[in-house]
């Protein structure tokens, strides 16, 4: 047990960056997992803006498919029906709704004057992406505390 005392007393800021860089990580990853990955929603980012013309027939679909939880809002600038594998659910200007994992969704949306608007996804994050950037944060704070303890217990003993 001297040993290893002796050993990390003498590489400890080494141990100190490494233990950081770890935190560090652990932070990138948390942001990562709850503000980035959120918005990385697959074929259409953080939202798409729409446009309902006599060109398109005041009519547009957009297709849905997600392995997590999708959140959607949809804002128009005037009134819109909106259709979710073809039933109509709404009729206005702003909608919120979710869609289920692992769950084929067609939305349609469908005017008699011209509309211009925009939709807005986020996707939940997966628990294990949420376990994993958990524990790299933990592992970091506890290596970080636990290495500088060390060198102040270490250096405690060396100004005696």
């Amino acid at each position: 047990m001297g040993f290893i005392l002796k050993w990390i007393t003498k590489h400890v800021s080494f141990l100190i960056i490494f233990a950081f860089l770890i935190l560090f990580s652990g932070i990138i990853a948390l942001g990562f997992t709850y503000v980035i990955y959120p918005t990385l929603v697959p074929s259409y980012g953080a939202g798409e803006p729409f446009h309902l013309t006599s060109y398109n027939n005041y009519t547009t679909q957009f297709p849905w498919y997600s392995k997590t939880r999708i959140h959607l809002t949809i804002k128009a600038n005037d009134s819109i029906e909106i259709f979710i594998d073809g039933i109509s659910v709404f009729n206005g200007s702003f909608y919120k709704t979710s869609i289920e994992p692992q769950n084929q969704t067609l939305i349609k949306l469908q005017s008699v004057t011209p509309v211009s608007g925009k939709f807005l996804a986020w996707q939940e994050p997966s628990w294990l992406m949420q376990i994993t950037a958990s524990c790299i944060f933990l592992l970091g704070l506890v290596a970080t505390v636990s290495v500088s303890a060390i060198y102040i217990w270490s250096h405690s003993d060396t100004d005696k």
